[in-house]
């Protein structure tokens, strides 16, 4: 019996130790899943502190350039020209204008094409017949195929001839024609006056241009006539030539930016 009994007790020890055992395995599983778990955590306010700054350092980058934008504007409009401050002073920033401009881009006006005294059914054929002859004598290219629509401007009045709207298919055309629009210079055949389509406040501020450029060379031949120099041809007139723009009373073979007083009708 005693035997026995040191054989249980012998038992129940190593049932005590192989307890004990797996307690301090247990124990140290959770400890490590409680070191992994907060790992995790801290692993994750990290990242949503990383994002936080990423965000910020955003934030600042647009308000900062917004600053910058905001100074550069101001800083045009300060060196804006006197000639443009006095149309609506933010001139460019008009939403309205710019949809008005938007709607323009494609189109070509020409002046003084000759129209028929009669409502005649041909006149839309004699106009695309004239249209594509001009452009031939612009560029030998492809510029007839990229018309979009040819239509005469306001009503018919008498004797006087409507502008002709050409509208393209690209704004690239127009500046094609524009461009070459000297060759037409001399023409006997079409005494004809190109622009492009133009709100009235855009024609207002060209006008003001070429008025101002034409005031300064007055001014510069005035000065060199009070001197008493001698010119040599027309020198001065080249020299403080304008920009490339005329009115009605210049030469209308040249292409024009702004067109003739009365010459169609604005619409808003």
């Amino acid at each position: 019996r005693q035997n026995a009994f040191d054989d249980q007790i012998k038992s129940l020890s190593i049932i005590v130790m192989e307890i004990k055992t797996a307690l301090e395995h247990v124990k140290e599983t959770m400890a490590n899943n409680n070191e992994g778990r907060v790992n995790q955590f801290v692993d994750i306010i990290r990242e949503q502190e990383g994002q936080q700054r990423q965000q910020q350092q955003q934030q600042q980058q647009q308000q900062q350039q917004h600053q910058h934008r905001a100074h550069t504007q101001h800083q045009q409009q300060q060196q804006r020209p006197q000639h443009q401050q006095q149309y609506n002073g933010g001139y460019h920033d008009n939403q309205h204008l710019d949809y008005l401009r938007f709607g323009r881009t494609n189109n070509l006006i020409i002046f003084r094409l000759g129209e028929c005294e009669d409502n005649s059914n041909e006149q839309d054929i004699i106009d695309r017949a004239d249209v594509g002859n001009i452009l031939m004598e612009i560029e030998q290219g492809d510029l007839v195929n990229k018309i979009k629509d040819i239509v005469r401007l306001g009503k018919k009045d008498g004797g006087k001839i409507r502008p002709l709207k050409v509208v393209f298919l690209s704004s690239t055309d127009i500046e094609t024609v524009i461009t070459n629009a000297y060759k037409l210079k001399g023409n006997v055949h079409y005494r004809v006056s190109l622009c492009r389509d133009l709100i009235r406040e855009d024609r207002e501020m060209e006008k003001a241009i070429y008025l101002r450029k034409k005031q300064e060379r007055q001014n510069r031949e005035e000065e060199i006539a009070n001197r008493g120099e001698v010119r040599p041809g027309n020198a001065v007139e080249e020299e403080s030539a304008p920009l490339p723009i005329n009115t009605p009373d210049q030469d209308r073979n040249t292409a024009v930016v702004n067109p003739p007083e009365g010459g169609r009708e604005e619409s808003s």
